[in-house]
């Protein structure tokens, strides 16, 4: 085969792995669902709210308890948020890690990652999901 020929036929293949690399998302919104819990009244009825901001950078607003939340990165399949007040992640075998809070989450299509207040006595829990 001629170079310039096998040149022209790689162009497509080329264009095809450079299309798979892109950096925009493959969705287009971040949804926090905060819920209230109380670990004191066990009367309480806990409350959940539904805060949907856009997949762009700088996206920002107030989740449940008063928490503000910021899309800090979106792109190669995931949406990075920064918390404005550490939270502490959810422990497979149930509860939170107060033990390893911080304020920043990263989020992936198909993911629910769950955090929630820092606190032993009533707080709220966040559900975090890209869509």
């Amino acid at each position: 085969m001629r170079p310039h020929l096998a040149a022209l036929l790689s162009l497509p293949v080329g264009l095809l792995v450079l299309a798979g690399c892109s950096d925009e998302p493959d969705f287009s919104e971040v949804r926090i669902v905060s819920t209230t819990w109380n670990g004191w009244d066990p009367d309480t009825e806990p409350t959940s709210t539904t805060l949907t901001l856009a997949a762009a950078a700088g996206e920002e607003g107030v989740a449940g308890c008063g928490v503000a939340l910021t899309v800090v990165e979106v792109g190669r399949g995931r949406a990075v948020l920064r918390s404005d007040e550490p939270l502490a992640p959810r422990n497979p075998s149930g509860g939170t890690d107060l033990r390893d809070t911080r304020d920043e989450w990263e989020v992936e299509p198909g993911e629910v990652v769950e955090t929630a207040t820092a606190t032993t006595d009533g707080g709220c829990t966040f559900e975090l999901s890209v869509g």
